[in-house]
C-alpha cells in the first residue's frame, strides 16, 4: 500500500491540480517566513505566477521593509522548493488602499 505522501502528488497531477496545490503551499509558507522574520503584518503572499510571487502590502514604508526581506525570502524558497518555480518576488500595494 502506498503512503499517501506519495499518492497525493499523483492524484494531484492526474487531475491538473498539481500546479495550483503546489502555488497554495508556497504561498502558505512565504507567509510563515514572512511573520517569523518580522515582516509587517499587512504584507501578504498572494499569489504565484509566471515565477513570480507576488507579496501585497497596504503602505510604502511596508513595501520599503519587505524590500530588505525579500532575498532572504527568496533563496529560502528556491532552497525549499524547485528553484524553477519561483524566479523572483513582486511587492505591489493593494488597490482598495491607494487614494484616487
Amino acid at each position: 500500500m502506498q503512503k499517501a505522501s506519495t499518492l497525493l502528488p499523483k492524484v494531484l497531477r492526474r487531475h491538473g491540480l498539481k500546479g495550483e496545490a503546489d502555488a497554495s503551499l508556497i504561498i502558505h509558507k512565504a507567509n510563515e517566513w514572512m511573520l517569523s522574520h518580522g515582516a509587517p503584518e499587512d504584507a501578504k503572499a498572494t499569489k504565484l505566477k509566471d515565477g513570480a510571487l507576488f507579496i501585497e502590502v497596504e503602505h510604502s514604508t511596508s513595501a520599503q521593509e519587505c524590500l530588505g526581506l525579500s532575498d532572504d525570502l527568496l533563496h529560502w524558497l528556491q532552497k525549499m522548493y524547485d528553484g524553477s518555480l519561483i524566479q523572483k518576488l513582486r511587492i505591489i500595494r493593494r488597490r482598495e488602499s491607494m487614494v484616487g
